[in-house]
């Protein structure tokens, strides 16, 4: 790590401790991006320039076409045609290569990219992220590979956007082609520079899921999804949900509106679309209170279409099913829905109006059958109803999104209003197609119909509950120490989901990467010695009756050298564990970061070093310690001296 003092080293192991989630799905809680431990190389990437498109005119292109049943277009896609085996370089980093490529559009509210190839070998770690860092996204892995070729990251706020591959040393080349970078030019979703609206700018009527409004509705709303479409070029804001079928086998439908998969001049979005889809789970506030920090992102990527039927057959539904499993620390609830036609007095709509964080809008007058395009008894009328903190309204972002009755059912989802309601036109009705239209009444084919996706085994039930997969595991788990001296040992304790009883696991298989055991079968492993330098991984697969899930913590553990005694009077040991560290070099810093020593391991030191800094005036140093595994960096304090 050239020209980087012990203050950085610092905290950037600091900044590898927090969480990051995952875009893909998979239960990973990586580290930042390896490439901000090495900044000059990140400095010198080499750096794409697109042109941007004019935001204005896209704009202008919004409000004339678009119509009240459309969905919120927020960016469109750049063409490009980058290969990590041509765009940018690969540099040597100890454990392997790192491959950086930077991308640039002026003006850009955020970025994201789409990729038509990508396949990631065993052991390679993708991140996508912003120049400020603000944003990461990842770590995508061998289990993030998609099952086609297709897929998408997400979008990381400001005009450039940095995406990094590192591969190990022996691991195969990966495949990586970005084909789109999404140019988003209005409401991304994300913190704007400057801005004193919420992340979306959602309008300032509508009420948080998490207020009092939503205490009823603390399962139904983990069933709820943000939706980034795209279709061609063009990527836009809806809302969706998960759904129940008869089987209660916990297929992942998302429920949404058939506009959803439109653009303008109604062209439906490809399969190939569809793939790169993503679907953003319990994207909410903590609280009743707009959060001043956008909240963590759990999300998936890619889905296949089912069925679906436009205004032009009726009520507008759109059903599709994931690609992955959803991971269960997402705690999915699976809707329930009522498809007897008989409308509700009261009930709910919870939505992600402009791509803004969730949001819920009440009913208290009985629902009013109704039509939206010329048939008669498609969708259901509804007049939204103020209440303690607020008077929730939905925005273009909400289409897809589900009405539920008082007890939770679907009823419909949203295709929009003649405008529509709105913070300024409170009393204007919006309209969802109905559920039970959407049953059977579209069409005759399975693709026009809910029927052969939600009963498939011709049950005839009406209503269905809602219900979570309880018998799904969740791993987790956690260690008593994280960072540790060489030589030392740790205990792991198994902290997997537990309520209700049925999650509980009943055997765990462990994984711990450079350590003595390298694998255990016991509910709580204790004594797991680390003897070599260096970070490592920890996988915990736990399992029950009739499920299994793994997680795997990336560099979890921190091996350091052991420095002693600390404090001291000047004179300190390092202990290098079984490593040979003949060569590595060690430097020692003054607390102002300025370098006071250098020097290198000595060949007769074996794996005990003496280190002499009593003649350097200061009291605190920084002793940092090079080896292929890394660079350690260990604070010294030096006793008075008398």
């Amino acid at each position: 790590m050239r020209n980087s003092s012990p203050i950085s080293i610092i905290l950037i192991f600091l900044i590898s401790t927090f969480i990051f989630r995952p875009i893909s799905g998979q239960n990973i809680k990586p580290a930042v991006p390896l490439s901000t431990g090495f900044p000059d190389l990140l400095r010198q990437a080499e750096l794409v320039k697109l042109k941007s498109p004019d935001a204005s005119l896209l704009l202008q292109e919004d409000k004339l076409s678009e119509g009240p049943g459309d969905p919120y277009r927020m960016g469109v896609s750049l063409p490009v045609n980058l290969d990590c085996a041509e765009a940018g370089s690969w540099q040597d980093i100890p454990g392997g290569k790192l491959w950086i490529l930077k991308i640039q559009a002026q003006e850009a509210k955020g970025l994201g990219l789409y990729f038509n190839k990508f396949q990631l070998p065993e052991g390679c770690l993708v991140h996508v992220f912003d120049s400020a860092v603000t944003q990461v996204l990842g770590a995508f892995t061998h289990k993030s590979n998609p099952e086609g070729s297709f897929y998408a990251s997400g979008i990381t706020p400001g005009s450039e956007i940095i995406i990094e591959c590192f591969r190990p040393i022996n691991a195969a080349m990966p495949d990586i082609i970005i084909d789109e970078v999404l140019y988003v030019y209005r409401s991304a979703g994300i913190p704007q520079v400057n801005s004193t609206k919420d992340f979306g700018g959602s309008e300032p009527c509508e009420v948080n899921i998490n207020c009092e409004e939503g205490q009823a509705w603390q399962d139904v709303k983990h069933s709820i999804v943000r939706i980034l479409t795209k279709n061609g070029n063009v990527s836009s804001w809806c809302s969706g949900s998960l759904v129940n079928n008869t089987r209660n086998d916990y297929t992942p439908y998302i429920l949404t509106a058939d506009h959803c998969a439109q653009r303008y001049g109604g062209i439906y979005a490809s399969p190939a679309d569809l793939a790169k889809w993503l679907f953003y789970f319990n994207f909410e506030s903590d609280n009743c209170s707009n959060p001043l920090v956008r909240p963590p992102l759990f999300s998936t990527v890619g889905a296949v279409k089912m069925a679906g039927a436009g205004l032009e057959s009726g009520s507008d539904f759109y059903l599709i099913m994931l690609s992955h499993d959803i991971p269960g620390d997402y705690l999915p609830f699976y809707n329930g829905w009522d498809r007897s036609g008989v409308a509700a007095a009261s009930g709910v709509c919870i939505h992600h109006p402009e791509g803004d964080i969730k949001k819920i809008s009440i009913f208290n007058t009985t629902l009013v059958s109704s039509e939206y395009g010329t048939t008669p008894g498609t969708h259901w009328k509804v007049t939204w109803s103020p209440t303690v903190n607020g008077n929730g309204v939905t925005e273009p972002g909400s289409s897809g999104s589900p009405l539920f009755d008082e007890t939770g059912h679907i009823l419909g989802c949203l295709t929009g209003g003649t405008p529509g309601s709105s913070c300024t036109r409170l009393l204007d009705p919006d309209y969802f197609g109905k559920f039970d239209y959407s049953w059977e009444s579209n069409g005759s084919a399975d693709s026009t119909q809910l029927r052969p996706w939600l009963d498939p085994d011709n049950t005839g039930t009406l209503v269905l509950p809602g219900s979570y997969n309880n018998d799904q595991v969740v791993a987790d788990f956690s260690a008593d120490m994280i960072s540790i001296p060489v030589g030392s040992s740790i205990n792991f304790s198994d902290q997997s989901l537990r309520t209700p009883a049925t999650r509980t696991p009943t055997s765990w298989a462990w994984s711990f990467e450079g350590a003595e055991p390298t694998t255990s079968y016991k509910e709580n492993p204790e004594g797991v010695r680390y003897s070599t330098l260096g970070t490592y991984d920890v996988q915990l697969i736990a399992s029950n009756f009739l499920y299994s899930d793994t997680i795997k913590r990336k560099n979890y553990i921190r091996v350091t050298p052991a420095i002693f005694p600390n404090p001291s009077q000047g004179i300190v040991y390092i202990l290098s564990g079984k490593e040979d560290a003949t060569g590595n070099p060690i430097l020692v810093y003054n607390q102002l970061g300025k370098l006071v020593y250098k020097t290198r391991w000595p060949s007769d030191a074996g794996n005990v070093f003496t280190l002499d800094i009593s003649r350097f005036s200061g009291n605190i140093f920084f002793v940092s310690f090079y080896s292929p595994k890394g660079v350690t960096t260990s604070k010294i304090l030096i006793l008075p001296r008398h």
